[in-house]
């Protein structure tokens, strides 16, 4: 994901239909580095967000 200049801001989502594919793809991606960095890999359920959406100014 980027910002409004273009620039990275260091985390993107994904989302996956199927459980099992999307715990073994977290499985081997934690701890792996991407463009010198390390990835954390967060499960979060979507369905229980609170809020979200673009801030309007």
């Amino acid at each position: 994901m980027s910002d409004r200049r273009g620039r990275a801001k260091g985390f993107g989502f994904v989302e996956m239909a199927d459980k099992e594919a999307a715990r073994e793809a977290m499985e081997k991606l934690r701890g792996k580095e991407l463009n010198g960095r390390t990835m954390d890999i967060v499960l979060e359920d979507r369905k229980n967000r609170k809020g979200g959406g673009r801030r309007r100014r």
